[in-house]
């Protein structure tokens, strides 16, 4: 027994062989993360105009890639992993705003804004955060 009552431990067995048939599938399907959260980042930028995409993000496979990375060094708690795989201080600064902008610029796609007012909300509101998030861009290039 598990320290349960008799009642629960017969429970707990009749769970564990009413499911064991489905159990391989469920762990076939463990630590299987297709499409991978930087593909999926990469799918999503594209419900935005592109060109107003490329102004706050500069480079999206590398918006992707870190963006990634921060998901998983704070998902297991591991934020020296976060200094290693984005080195960049303002990049990690930046990387929140400009995620956040861009879900902005998604959700307005999706209103039926058009690219040239998309274009413009970049311009007018996120011009200053793009363009420092460019330069860590290309600063981690070097």
């Amino acid at each position: 027994m598990r320290g349960l009552t008799a009642l629960q431990d017969g429970v707990c067995d009749a769970l564990f062989y009413a499911l064991k048939k489905d159990r391989d599938w469920a762990m076939s399907r463990i630590k299987d993360n297709r499409p991978g959260l930087k593909d999926r980042l990469v799918e999503l930028v594209k419900k935005a105009d592109s060109e107003a995409v490329q102004s706050l993000l500069t480079d999206v496979d590398t918006w992707a890639k870190w963006l990634k990375n921060a998901r998983t060094a704070m998902g297991h708690l591991n934020t020296g992993e976060l200094e290693q795989k984005v080195p960049l201080e303002d990049a990690r600064y930046r990387l929140e705003y400009v995620t956040r902008a861009l879900l902005h610029l998604i959700i307005l796609s999706e209103l039926g804004s058009t690219g040239e007012e998309q274009r413009r909300v970049v311009l007018e509101h996120w011009r200053y955060s793009a363009d420092k998030f460019g330069e860590a861009v290309a600063a981690g290039r070097r």
